[in-house]
């Protein structure tokens, strides 16, 4: 990056040394200054066409294939996916639980203490 900022410096002086010189011609400047905004011209085009292209894709038609094949029963299905259901609950509530802890220092002690006799 340092390289980068040592090239940038560069340019800048060298530009500055040339601008002072007698006869300079900022009509070049111009044809850089040009040049760059007719290249940015397509460029914003291409971005804009391929950004819309992604705004208006939610309402084109859309096919949607399965190629997802499975040998288990739906009842197996239903089964590992309230196990997953389960299992997620209890990991939400195990970082709730930490995130009180941190806050609160002692509230889990305390509430258990309060429910168990």
């Amino acid at each position: 990056m340092e390289e980068l900022h040592q090239l940038i410096d560069l340019l800048c002086q060298w530009f500055s040394e040339v601008s002072k010189e007698p006869g300079f011609d900022f009509g070049v400047c111009a044809g850089i200054v040009l040049g760059f905004a007719l290249m940015a011209i397509p460029g914003f085009y291409a971005f804009a066409h391929r950004w819309w292209g992604q705004v208006s894709a939610p309402y084109r038609p859309q096919t949607i294939t399965q190629t997802f094949t499975t040998t288990d029963t739906p009842a197996q299905v239903v089964s590992r996916s309230l196990r997953a259901i389960f299992v997620g609950f209890l990991a939400i509530v195990c970082v709730i639980c930490v995130l009180a802890e941190l806050a609160f220092p002692g509230i889990i002690e305390t509430v258990f203490q309060n429910v168990v006799p």
